[in-house]
């Protein structure tokens, strides 16, 4: 697929206040204006390289969450991005990818991502601004960022389609609002900006069940699927490793009392049906 993206040279500035990143968004962008760039994840629960055009060439939208950790409204936004991406990311249709980047040098004292993670849910990649040892200013730059003193408040969402044409929710577009309604303002920018890009994919009858027991688990899961097909079962953590991969057609046991405590997910494909479930070892 033919590169959408302009390239990018990070620089490092000095001396930029938080404030400053509340106001840089310009509204949308038209084919093949979204600026392009590759980074490591989440240095405090590991690294995760990305590079949204690798996504984009596949046909994925790249929503790009701007926040910071003590943020209110950013706190209120995180489960329901979450929800999102598990239903549109890796573990569900795998047309979406989140990248989620701490904007504030300032707020790790008080929260730590590792710690607004596990409050508030993100199992997507977050980038955090302070590994780079200074405020970056490639997300200052054009066409993301506007000189124009316009403070729209965070966390801030573009959405940008794989032919490169971008469009962003404010803050002051969202909230206030209850939850629902923020899950609903972010499925619609989706749908809105990308209408080429079909989110959804078919999911397993209501009649078919999957039960997980015991949840959490420290030594084992048994996983019951209420089908005689046989279907493959995934293990996944939330750096997106396959822990664990087999067939079952009814039920399996998957030993777990070697893996780290944390979340996990529990992946059933029966042919073009997919359906995740969460578990936690401990």
């Amino acid at each position: 697929m033919k590169k959408t993206l302009l390239s990018l040279t990070a620089v490092l500035l000095l001396g930029i206040t938080a404030a400053n990143a509340q106001h840089f968004f310009n509204d949308n962008g038209g084919a093949g204006t979204a600026v392009d760039w590759t980074m490591t994840s989440y240095t405090e629960t590991g690294s995760k390289s990305v590079h949204p055009q690798t996504e984009l060439n596949a046909g994925k939208i790249v929503l790009m969450d701007y926040f910071y950790t003590t943020c209110f409204y950013c706190q209120v936004s995180a489960p329901e991005l979450e929800d999102i991406y598990g239903n549109y990311g890796p573990l569900g249709s795998n047309k979406l990818e989140i990248v989620s980047l701490d904007v504030n040098n300032t707020t790790h004292g008080s929260k730590t991502i590792t710690q607004y993670m596990s409050d508030f849910g993100g199992t997507n990649p977050i980038f955090d601004i302070k590994s780079y040892g200074s405020y970056s200013s490639w997300f200052y730059s054009a066409p993301y960022h506007t000189n124009q003193q316009t403070s729209y408040g965070l966390p801030h969402f573009i959405a940008i389609c794989p032919d490169g044409s971008w469009a962003s929710l404010h803050q002051d577009q969202a909230f206030p609002a209850s939850s629902s309604a923020v899950n609903a303002s972010l499925r619609n920018l989706l749908s809105n900006t990308c209408p080429n890009v079909v989110l959804d994919v078919a999911t397993i009858d209501e009649g078919v069940k999957v039960a997980i027991s015991p949840n959490p688990a420290s030594s084992a899961l048994n996983v019951y699927y209420s089908s005689n097909n046989e279907v493959s079962i995934n293990l996944v953590n939330t750096l997106g490793e396959v822990v664990y991969t087999g067939t079952m057609n009814s039920e399996i046991k998957i030993d777990v009392s070697q893996l780290p405590k944390g979340l996990y997910y529990v992946t059933i494909t029966d042919d073009a049906e997919r359906i995740t479930k969460k578990v936690i070892v401990q």
